[in-house]
């Protein structure tokens, strides 16, 4: 179910963040080079889906499970600058 669980976005999520916001590529830029897996770093990997119009990402946990959740350009703005710092996320199509 969406939403059962919350990812802290710790440090690497940020600089992930920063990075999209530094770029300053529009929604429509960012469908141009939509990739899934253009940000790889600590636990994430994850890319704009331009079906979605959003930021999708996996977080592999410290217990193994991995979480998917998106964010919209502006809510990695958000993340950029400190105001969004968790996100609603839902377990993998291996997870029951």
């Amino acid at each position: 179910m969406a939403g059962e669980f919350t990812v802290e976005l710790d440090d690497d999520f940020v600089a992930i963040a920063r990075e999209v916001v530094d770029l300053g590529l529009t929604p429509d830029e960012w469908a141009g080079r939509e990739s899934d897996d253009e940000f790889q770093t600590g636990r994430y990997v994850g890319g704009f889906d331009a079906d979605e119009n959003a930021f999708l990402f996996r977080a592999v946990m410290s217990d193994g499970t991995e979480l998917w959740f998106d964010l919209t350009l502006s809510e990695m703005f958000a993340v950029a600058d400190g105001r969004l710092r968790s996100v609603s996320a839902e377990p993998g199509d291996d997870a029951e």
